[in-house]
């Protein structure tokens, strides 16, 4: 009789070259050193792929690990989000082109969001005037997560608002971590244009639905 041992380590699927090349693009403004980064996880040969390529999801953590080392940048994932490119996500904004709200255009990112990766899953909530959407993490490291969702939505925020050409801003964000110093909290204040509360029991944003 074979017996099969689930191994006890967390698979953390894989990550487009688009999501790599967004931090790769904030890491290049902010004037920070990568090439020995990227070289030690074999991911030299990687970035000149298009945007449609992918890299582990342990390849990605451990890049974002050694970002955040690099860069000490308490804001890095907000910061980030703000290099995302619209083209990058060229089957979802086709898809998405003809929303007329942003709550049209995030509604459909959990049917889309594997393009992007395993990085997490969207849960949407929508009612007659609002929509919110929450994003949980699959990644691992207590370092890396809380970037990684404030990059998350901040971005698909930025996306959305591209996609309806529209500057709706957000009613609430939501946040299970403590709150930040006052520099950071003026940060989330200036993507998200809405106040964020900090010490909940989900990492969400509630938009208006129009």
């Amino acid at each position: 009789t074979n017996i099969i041992c689930e191994s006890p380590l967390k698979h953390l699927g894989f990550a487009s070259i688009a999501a790599l090349k967004q931090y790769l693009r904030y890491a290049e403004a902010k004037k920070l050193e990568t090439r020995f980064l990227l070289q030690k996880l074999g991911l030299v040969q990687n970035i000149q792929q298009s945007d449609e390529g992918r890299i582990t999801g342990e390849q990605f953590q451990a890049f974002l690990e050694g970002l955040i080392e690099i860069a000490n940048d308490p804001s890095l994932g907000l910061s980030s989000a703000l290099y995302v490119q619209t083209h990058s996500y060229s089957l979802l904004g086709t898809i998405a082109e003809s929303s007329k709200t942003i709550g049209d255009a995030i509604e459909r990112i959990p049917l889309f969001e594997r393009l992007v990766g395993d990085m997490g899953t969207t849960q949407i909530e929508r009612s007659s005037d609002a929509i919110s959407l929450t994003w949980q993490c699959n990644y691992t490291n207590p370092e890396v997560v809380p970037h990684m969702i404030d990059n998350v939505l901040a971005s698909w925020t930025l996306y959305a608002r591209w996609l309806t050409n529209s500057r709706t801003r957000a009613r609430k964000m939501y946040l299970q971590r403590n709150a930040p110093n006052a520099d950071v909290l003026a940060q989330y204040q200036r993507v998200f244009e809405c106040p964020v509360l900090f010490g909940q029991t989900r990492n969400s944003i509630e938009l208006n639905n129009k």
